[in-house]
């Protein structure tokens, strides 16, 4: 059992706000939606219209943007973060101090303010995706 999840050991007050999607998505800078394929689009033609201007739509995988060509509006930055195995062991790697390695990429029609690739490389950082070797983090390109 982790030493936090230990009774009686006391815990660090939270950070995060606690509240619903409507409430929480127009004050969000990063919105990502690791949803099933089959939802993607739902939920983005759910969240687009919440989203702030400026902010940014994140994925775990390019299919819906690429193949499917999800419209996404134009002063939104669309950025993918996609660890290379699942969650789980995105999870169980970084609380040892490591990462997976990470593909990264942004979407080259909604980067309207040309910070998609800095936000994409804070993002895989903050799962630890730089601390995955020699090439934690790789950029992917599509032609």
């Amino acid at each position: 059992m982790p030493r936090s999840a230990r009774p009686g050991v006391k815990r660090p007050k939270t950070v995060f706000k606690v509240g619903t999607y409507e409430e929480l998505i127009p004050q969000a800078d990063l919105v990502v939606n690791l949803t099933p394929d089959k939802q993607h689009s739902d939920v983005v033609r759910t969240v687009q219209p919440l989203m702030k201007d400026g902010a940014a739509l994140g994925y775990s995988h390019g299919f819906n943007i690429v193949e499917v060509g999800e419209q996404i509006r134009k002063d939104i930055t669309v950025v993918m973060v996609a660890p290379k195995c699942p969650g789980t062991e995105v999870r169980e790697e970084y609380k040892r101090g490591f990462g997976v390695p990470t593909l990264i990429a942004v979407h080259p029609e909604n980067d309207p303010k040309g910070e998609g690739m800095a936000i994409a490389k804070a993002w895989a950082a903050a799962t630890g995706g730089h601390r995955a070797g020699r090439a934690g983090i790789v950029l992917s390109l599509r032609k």
